[in-house]
């Protein structure tokens, strides 16, 4: 029960990729929200000046408009600050508690702002619209969690209700009604919301973790753990218009390896190679092209270390020996990859004739 309850006002802790996708939502709520607040509140500020010059009650009313402008220029600059953190959040890597430091803010400018203006319609016997769909606005525009929220909102609530109650008109008995059961709706409301969209955001997390997972596996070779020819398709656009060293190698006599010790101790060597390959020239550049022949593409840069890392694998200790033909070129389309790699093929076939345990480019 005591887990259900911190669940529900967002004490239990989240995964961090949860809540990064709870800040993408938030941002995207801001940056919409923080337009739309801005244009109103400086087209607010600017008919500001256009009231004629009349006294308002006892106040002059260059004072009374004085107040209202600095409120209106503290919402504009409030919504401001929010709309540059939410645009910036994917650019500048804006971490989480920055954000949810500039919503807070944001809402805490907002419940004083509407204070201001409600109390002074309430003053008025006007409606008291104001406080209504601003404390709508902080229970239900962002994703907080729901204890935060409902410490906004009881101050809020109480330093409105005090307001009201020492005001003139006093506090009708409706509004002593109504007052509680609008501030639980709103509490309820947010940790309905809250709640809702953590369950979509976890569930959102999951299957893009599945994804990957799936797609990790559909690239790679579950034996050798090299790339497959799946993830060789996939790199193909990325190895465009470079210079590339492909070499195709594979193992000396592998058959008699499984004729003579079985297929187990075949599946050994071949892992052993792969990881041989991988170690040398690297994890992204070794795929596995099929039974024990192996892709090597990676970025030319100097053919003298590409031969140190042939060597390197010519020393390694190891059960069985190799052989290799490479080529160095850039492919400009799939159809130069893949002439490329019918070249090293043919270099392969050439270190074989030669006597095998040697690399041919």
């Amino acid at each position: 029960m005591f887990k259900r309850i911190k669940s529900w006002i967002g004490f239990s802790q989240l995964d961090p990729d949860v809540i990064k996708y709870l800040d993408k939502i938030n941002a995207r709520t801001g940056y919409l929200v923080s337009i739309v607040i801005m244009v109103l509140e400086l087209f607010i500020f600017c008919l500001s000046f256009t009231f004629p010059v009349e006294e308002i009650h006892t106040a002059p009313i260059y004072t009374w408009m004085l107040f209202h402008r600095i409120a209106y220029a503290l919402m504009f600059t409030a919504f401001l600050q929010l709309f540059l953190c939410s645009f910036f959040l994917t650019r500048w890597h804006i971490k989480h508690y920055a954000l949810n430091l500039s919503i807070v803010v944001t809402l805490i400018v907002t419940i004083l702002f509407s204070l201001y203006i409600s109390y002074l319609d309430y003053l008025q016997n006007e409606q008291i619209l104001v406080f209504v769909t601003l404390a709508t606005l902080v229970s239900a525009a962002f994703f907080i969690k729901p204890y935060v929220a409902i410490l906004l909102l009881t101050a809020d609530f109480i330093a409105f209700y005090f307001l009201m109650s020492h005001s003139a008109p006093g506090i009708s008995y409706a509004t002593n009604v109504n007052y509680p059961v609008f501030y639980l709706l709103l509490v309820v409301i947010n940790a309905v919301r809250y709640k809702h969209f953590v369950q979509i955001a976890q569930n959102a997390v999951e299957n893009e973790k599945l994804t990957a997972k799936l797609k990790n596996i559909s690239m790679y070779d579950t034996l050798t753990k090299a790339k497959n020819r799946y993830a060789l398709r996939e790199d193909f656009k990325q190895l465009f218009g470079k210079p590339i060293l492909i070499m195709l190698t594979d193992i000396d006599n592998f058959k008699g390896f499984n004729d003579t010790y079985g297929h187990e101790k075949g599946d050994e060597i071949l892992k052993s190679f792969s990881l041989l390959l991988q170690e040398i020239f690297g994890e992204q550049n070794c795929y596995r092209y099929g039974g024990d022949e192996f892709l090597v593409i990676i970025p030319y840069y100097n053919q003298g270390d590409f031969m140190k890392g042939i060597k390197m694998c010519t020393t390694a200790e190891k059960e069985f020996n190799f052989s290799g033909g490479y080529v160095l070129g850039v492919a400009e389309n799939s159809e130069d990859l893949r002439l490329m790699i019918g070249q090293a093929d043919k270099n392969l076939y050439e270190a074989k004739q030669k006597g095998k345990n040697c690399v041919v480019g």
